[in-house]
Parts: C-alpha cells; structure tokens; sequence
C-alpha cells in the first residue's frame, strides 16, 4: 500500500521582517505543491529510504544501523512531538554524513535529519521508501520547507498506530532541526491553507 499526501507552498504578503520580532504577518497558501509518497516493506527489505527526486538526491539507512545509531530514542514516541534534543541532533547528523552528499547540495542535509527524526519518530525502525516531488523552488522564500515538512507529517502517520497526530506540530519540530528558530507560521499556513 502507497500513502500520498501534499502540501502548498506559502508566501507572506506583508510583514515578513515583522515575524521577527514577534509582529503580525499576512500571509497566504500558493498553489505550488510539495508532494510526498510513503510505502512501507516487509521486514526482509531493511532499509529507510529517501528519494528527493526534484534535486537528483537518493538516500538509504541500513534499519541494522540506525537502530545502533538511534536506539536510546526508544520507538516510536507518542502522538504529541517532543523536543529534538541536540544528542538526538548529533546521532541523526551522524547517519547523514555517512551518505554520500554532493557539495552543491549540502544545504539540503537539516532537511534529510529533520525526515529521519520524523521518520523514526512516528514509525519507528519500520522499512520503507519515501518520494518527494516539489513544484517549490528552493530558497525562494515559498516555504519550500514547511511544505515538505507538512506533507511528511501528513503522510507518515497513516502507517503508524497512532493516527491523532498534529501534523503542524510535527511539521514545526521538523522546521527547528532545519532553520533552528522558525516562527511557526510556514507551517502553519502550510498546514491549514490560509
């Protein structure tokens, strides 16, 4: 079975300095998507893998080593995101620099340790691939980021048993392991389509 799930891109209309400062921002959802596909394998596939197909990028973890890597996490946690913690940080970062990740894309990397977070926070140590396909221009300041966070915590849930997960929450854990202090309202709009 295949789960896909989507989400909008967003720009903000007015006040995107003001957020900064703990200001009022108008914004709004675009109709540019990010798209992600979930399957889940049998237990004899042991991979997590990661296709970012609009960039060229295909990553694959070993279940075998991220269990090693990741097993004080325990798995998986509860419905409500908790706090990545930076020894949690540090382990995922570990898993991403083993792969092998072209200089002119290394930017990308918050965004591969923010999905394995999400990824074993919500299913564990379960195989996998997901697919992600962008219409979003990165760094263009269309929440290219918060789309994609939005649709992995939209689509990973359906294969987890819990299915009362806050996507905007999960997709806002996602957004501080890639930008650190995020405001919240990418994700948001991301989520709910302002």
């Amino acid at each position: 079975m295949e789960i896909t799930a989507r989400a909008p891109g967003m720009i903000i209309l007015a006040g995107e300095h003001a957020v900064v400062h703990g200001y009022t921002a108008v914004a709004s959802s675009i109709d540019l998507y990010t798209v992600v596909s979930l399957r889940l394998h049998s237990e004899n596939e042991d991979s997590i893998r990661l296709q970012l197909e609009d960039v060229g990028l295909d990553f694959s973890w070993p279940i075998k080593r991220i269990k090693e890597v990741l097993s004080h996490l325990g798995s998986p946690f509860s419905s409500t995101p908790t706090l990545c913690s930076l020894e949690t940080v540090k382990s995922i970062t570990a898993l991403v620099d083993e792969q092998s990740f072209p200089e002119t894309r290394i930017g990308l990397a918050s965004g591969v340790c923010a999905f394995l977070w999400l990824y074993t926070s919500i299913l564990g140590f379960k195989p996998g691939t997901v697919i992600v396909t962008s219409e979003l221009p990165l760094g263009a300041a269309l929440g290219s980021s918060a789309a994609y966070c939005v649709a992995l915590s939209a689509a990973l849930p359906a294969f987890s048993d819990s299915m009362e997960l806050d996507v905007n929450k999960w997709a806002f854990e996602e957004e501080k392991i890639i930008h650190g202090r995020p405001f919240g309202v990418d994700n948001s709009v991301s989520t709910f389509g302002m």
